[in-house]
C-alpha cells in the first residue's frame, strides 16, 4: 500500500486550503527529510510541542496533541491490522474537526494528504547538523 501521503494528485492538493504555520528556524528542526509522517511529527513534538503543525478552516492542531492522538490511534489500527498511515490519517481527521464539511471523499484523502504533505515536506522535516 502506497503511504498516504502520495496518494493525491497535484489537482486535488491545489484545491486543499491547507496552512502549517510556525516555522521552525534551522536549530530547532528535529527531523530528518524525507522521513515518514509519524516520525517527523513525532520528532517535533518531542522538541515543540505547542508549535501549530497545521490548521484547517477554524481549526488547528498543535505538534503535541497531534502525537498524542495518533499514539491513541496507533493502539486501536493495530488491533484492526492497519498499519501506522491509517492511525496518522484518522488523527488528523479527529483533530481537525473542520475536515468533516467535505463531502468528498476524495477530494477528503487530498486535504489529508496535503496537510501530511506540507508537514514532511516542509523545512520543520530537515535535521540539524
Amino acid at each position: 500500500m502506497a503511504p498516504l501521503i502520495h496518494l493525491a494528485t497535484g489537482e486535488r492538493r491545489a484545491k486543499a486550503e491547507i496552512l502549517v504555520s510556525d516555522t521552525i528556524s534551522a536549530s530547532e528542526r528535529p527531523a530528518e527529510a524525507g522521513a515518514p509522517a509519524l516520525s517527523v511529527i513525532t520528532k517535533t513534538a518531542a522538541s515543540v510541542p505547542d508549535r501549530v503543525a497545521a490548521q484547517y478552516g477554524g481549526s488547528r492542531v498543535t505538534y503535541g496533541r497531534l502525537q498524542m492522538v495518533i499514539e491513541e490511534y496507533r493502539v486501536l489500527t493495530a488491533e484492526l491490522g492497519l498499519d501506522d498511515n491509517a492511525a496518522v490519517y484518522a488523527a488528523v481527521m479527529h483533530t481537525l474537526p473542520d475536515l468533516g464539511v467535505i463531502g468528498d471523499p476524495y477530494e477528503m484523502a487530498g486535504v489529508v494528504t496535503a496537510l501530511l504533505s506540507r508537514i514532511v515536506d516542509s523545512d520543520l522535516t530537515r535535521s540539524v547538523n
